[in-house]
């Protein structure tokens, strides 16, 4: 099997810098979760698309399938290239002028927006001069190496219009994230999807849901369905001092009933669902403490990403929910943690929530399942279909605090039985894993590149 030269393409950074001022050292090597570079310091970024492109990549260069990539993604901060030769991996960011990001920023939240039924105002030239605009720049980078690449693997609904501009320079497979139902996303919207996808040798979506919807869209290209997976490696069994420091930080004594969310601060999210149905099981488990862990996503964050503001004003929204349901004894938000912490936090859960409404995947189910945690999980979250309901998790529908409570109170009253779910969430992972799912992408886009040669 020859092994591939990539191109890899996400909006979101696989790198974010710290603030402390950097100065770039030749061939920096990655070894665990931070890398220092002189006075400044850069970890892997924590979301949730690049790190799985992540472990992909991992994986494929352990067994040898990947010779070199390049991976491009917006980078307002840090250094234009820096290189991650223990994965074979060199990462290019790309600028826009500030009047463009912000542009760019609004546009990609109308197009986010209509792919998950919420209300925007439509299209203009404007916005789509500008989305094709940051599409162009990804695009330009990429056919600059176009010539020493077997492919190009795209992530993401932000640069559908990279495969139609890459053309036949090389053969190009789009990653879907987000979810696509077809009733929810407006008809002109669906439609320009539906036509960009098929500029794609082929398109991968997470779940049966969206393969379904897609097809009955009138999508014509060559679609894979693979569920998103996850990297054992990358939760790793946290230290003593990591699980007192999340402790502190979050105000919880070593007993304390820790219900956790984890998942960035957007109301799509809903957070307040769970904030009610915390309210609904106050008298009978006073102890228990929701804790969310979480900030803004890279297009909240003012100083390395889009910066835009709804991050801010969702948390100062469940901040005063919180108030009003008097559970200012019973919430915690602790906004960004490291990873470190991070696995703290799901070691000492008793239970994972995810209350969003519409999710393309939710990889959190994972997370909680590695540390033999249950999750209670929206229905509304594609990872709904990987959980055997009563079995490996409980699931709920979108908005119902009262079923949720219901959960809780179960896993909460029935210790024991909350085990037993997590451990059987702990089997269920090992289907789910990069090690499973790597060498079927790999092969898909193997395919790909077939096809293309053939047309």
């Amino acid at each position: 099997m020859k092994a591939l030269r990539l191109g890899v393409t996400t909006q979101t950074p696989l790198i974010r810098f710290g603030n402390e001022p950097y100065a770039l050292v030749p061939n920096i090597g990655v070894h665990g979760r931070a890398i220092q570079i002189q006075q400044g310091q850069f970890d892997l970024s924590p979301g949730g698309v690049s790190r799985m492109v992540l472990q992909s990549l991992r994986e494929w260069h352990r067994r040898g399938f990947l010779r070199e990539a390049h991976w491009f993604s917006l980078q307002p901060s840090g250094p234009e290239n820096v290189s991650l030769p223990e994965y074979g991996i060199d990462v290019h960011h790309l600028r826009l002028p500030d009047a463009d990001m912000k542009r760019y920023a609004r546009v990609k939240e109308k197009l986010w927006a209509d792919i998950h039924g919420l209300e925007s105002p439509p299209f203009d030239t404007e916005d789509f001069r500008f989305y094709a605009r940051y599409n162009w720049t990804t695009g330009d980078a990429v056919m600059a190496r176009a010539p020493d690449l077997d492919a190009v693997y795209v992530h993401d609904f932000q640069l559908l219009q990279v495969g139609a501009m890459v053309g036949l320079t090389a053969p190009s497979v789009l990653r879907w994230h987000v979810p696509f139902h077809r009733e929810k996303i407006p008809a002109y919207t669906r439609n320009f999807i539906v036509r960009l996808m098929e500029d794609f040798d082929g398109v991968i979506v997470s779940t049966r849901r969206d393969l379904q919807n897609l097809t009955n869209s009138g999508f014509r290209g060559t679609v894979l369905q693979q569920y998103p997976h996850t990297d054992l490696q990358d939760w790793p069994t946290p230290s003593k001092e990591d699980v007192a420091a999340f402790e502190a930080k979050a105000g919880l004594d070593p007993d304390t009933p820790v219900v956790l969310c984890v998942a960035r601060m957007d109301p799509i999210k809903r957070h307040d669902v769970l904030l009610r149905a915390m309210a609904r099981i106050r008298h009978k488990h006073p102890e228990a403490v929701a804790v969310f862990v979480g900030n803004g996503s890279f297009s909240a964050n003012p100083k390395a990403g889009l910066g835009l503001g709804k991050a801010t004003l969702w948390r100062e929204k469940l901040e005063e929910q919180t108030r009003e349901l008097g559970l200012q004894g019973n919430v915690v938000f602790t906004g960004w943690v490291p990873d470190r912490i991070v696995t703290a936090a799901y070691q000492r859960a008793s239970v994972l929530v995810l209350p969003s409404d519409i999710e393309g995947f939710g990889l959190t189910t994972y997370e909680a399942w590695a540390y033999r945690k249950p999750a209670v999980i929206s229905s509304g979250c594609g990872s709904a279909e990987i959980v055997q309901d009563g079995l490996s998790g409980y699931t709920f529908e979108p908005e119902d605090d009262q079923q949720l409570a219901n959960h809780l109170d179960h896993l909460l009253s029935k210790r024991e039985f909350a085990e037993r779910m997590g451990e059987a969430g702990n089997m269920a992972l090992q289907n789910y894993t990069v090690k499973t799912a790597a060498p079927r992408i790999f092969d898909f886009i193997q395919d790909a590149i077939a096809r293309s040669r053939r047309r």
